[in-house]
């Protein structure tokens, strides 16, 4: 292959000619170029199948170069290098193609791989417009296919997990493709996160960026391992670490200046951050989708965290507590009394109140992610009388953001945004759905529940005569007056049993009912249960 290189310095043309063996890349240096427009000439004339280049040149700079060159071959191979952190240089180059953006000093590692790579894809071009070679690349396309299709399956631990335990290894090499030895077995994701506050353009070099970390990661593993396996699946890169030894301190001190490494590429992209989570390592291939599971929960625990990060899955990181015990039913009910009133900043308080009472545990990540959900679960129930609120409020897109969310405050700060931004379409949904006097008439209904209220008191608190407001309030809340009463004390009735020592009577009294015999009757109608049953099953 033939190479150009292009820099407003002679002695960093000399540099690039004395660093790499070009000889045993098989590539020949046909010219250097020390502004644009000779560069072009140059193009135009020995036609390079790769140009190196700086950004910054005389006459016409590196991006209107490979603009101008691309008019001319678009297959042209071009690896970009800059003295200077240019962000905005760095995305219009990726948008023209090109293969690599190396910052100076060069080295000679990056240099040789990107060249490499270049190489790996141009005899690659050529091999597939061969016919004889036709056969061997759709064989190997398969079984790439088919290990790709093992790693899918061994992540999505579906029952159709590839994993069984009366397979040999032997066995499972041979239907997947694999290469793995007997030793042990460490699954390591790496999941870059990227600034929601970024640009739009930054968002179309996350392809690139992510790639990029796959290259690194796997420079950096590979020749530690028997057999390194890895893949971009979804928003992360997923390895298997087949190793000899069971202890892999090298592999650890690897992914940590792996670290420093993307830090690096702050500098051209600055909205870029790194967890790693690792799981443990398993002593049979049957480990595999456990060691998955723990380098996911691994990257769960990252909520504790401020920084980028490497995190080894650990017991430690368990709190000891459960979901229920930092969401309660009472803080529920709550939200959802809040909710049903429409008072978006009650709601909020509460959603800070969680946020508070898990804080201190926030290191276990699988007790965040349990609380989180049962939170979003609680919102979107809330809102069970608007089917546009529920639409707002996709469980599936809350879990998928979850994903990309950096740390505990950010999660908290998401959810009152979001929740926020959706009240507001729910508001002005909800006003097709229900006239503001019986928005009123409900209010006034939670909060006086409690005392001696009936259909007609209600209907002139909002002005309205008795028959037409039961007709109307019938037609919005799909319940008659006295329904609605009723459900609203027995639920009432309900967490008073449960979360205080109040005696029956007491919770009669508290919810509107001083008749303790017929409260009884009616509890005990609408839920199945006397009050003393109900209390000692839920209490």
């Amino acid at each position: 292959m033939k190479v150009l290189i292009a820099d407003d310095e002679i002695k960093v043309c000399r540099l690039i000619q004395h660093l790499v063996d070009w000889d045993a890349l098989e590539m020949d240096i046909v010219g250097f170029a020390n502004d644009g427009k000779t560069a072009y000439e140059s193009i135009c004339e020995k036609k390079p199948d790769i140009v190196i280049t700086d950004i910054r040149m005389p006459v016409y700079d590196g991006l209107e170069l490979i603009r101008r060159a691309k008019e001319v071959n678009p297959e042209i191979n071009f690896i970009v290098i800059s003295g200077y952190s240019q962000f905005e240089y760095a995305q219009q180059a990726i948008k023209y193609g090109v293969k690599d953006y190396l910052l100076k000093p060069l080295k000679k590692r990056e240099l040789e791989n990107s060249l490499t790579e270049i190489k790996e894809s141009h005899e690659s071009l050529i091999k597939s417009t061969r016919i004889r070679n036709e056969m061997e690349s759709i064989i190997e396309a398969s079984r790439e296919h088919i290990r790709e299709n093992f790693l899918m399956k061994t992540l999505q631990n579906s029952a159709t997990n590839p994993l069984k335990a009366d397979m040999s290894l032997e066995q499972l090499n041979e239907q997947y493709g694999c290469k793995f030895h007997k030793g042990f077995f460490t699954a390591v994701r790496v999941r870059p996160f990227f600034s929601k506050n970024s640009d739009k353009s930054a968002g179309d070099s996350e392809e690139f960026v992510m790639n990029k970390i796959h290259q690194m990661v796997k420079e950096k593993l590979e020749i530690y391992c028997e057999t390194y396996m890895s893949t971009v699946y979804q928003d992360e890169i997923v390895c298997i670490l087949n190793t000899v030894d069971k202890e892999i301190e090298p592999v650890r001190k690897k992914l940590k200046h792996l670290i420093v490494n993307v830090s690096n590429l702050k500098t051209v992209f600055p909205d870029i951050r790194i967890r790693i989570g690792q799981g443990n390592t398993h002593s049979s291939y049957m480990g595999i989708t456990d060691s998955f599971r723990e380098a996911e929960l691994a990257i769960m625990n990252r909520m504790g965290e401020n920084e980028d990060t490497y995190i080894c899955y650990s017991e430690d990181s368990k709190s000891g507590k459960t979901k229920e015990e930092i969401f309660d039913s009472g803080l529920r009910n709550e939200i959802l009394t809040y909710q049903e009133r429409m008072d978006i900043e009650g709601t909020l308080r509460l959603v800070d109140k969680v946020g508070e009472k898990l804080k201190p545990f926030k290191y276990d990540g699988k007790l965040v992610y349990e609380v989180f959900g049962e939170l979003v679960e609680t919102l979107r129930f809330g809102m069970k009388y608007s089917r546009e609120g529920r639409n707002l409020f996709l469980i599936e897109d809350y879990k998928k953001q979850y994903r990309r969310i950096w740390d505990y405050d950010e999660l908290f700060q998401w959810i009152k945004s979001d929740l926020s931004r959706v009240h507001q379409v729910y508001m002005k949904n909800i006003q097709d759905e229900e006239s503001k006097p019986i928005r009123d008439a409900k209010k006034y209904i939670h909060d006086n529940f409690n005392k001696h209220i009936s259909l007609e008191n209600v209907s002139e608190y909002i002005g309205f005569n008795a028959a037409y407001f039961s007709t109307l309030f019938k037609k919005e809340t799909g319940k008659n007056f006295l329904e609605y009463v009723t459900e609203l004390r027995i639920q009432n009735a309900k967490n008073y049993l449960i979360q205080t020592n109040y005696d029956i009577a007491e919770v009669a009294s508290a919810v509107g009912y001083n008749d303790l015999k017929y409260f009884s009757k009616l509890f005990k109608k609408t839920t199945g249960l006397n009050p003393s049953e109900f209390r000692k099953l839920y209490s």
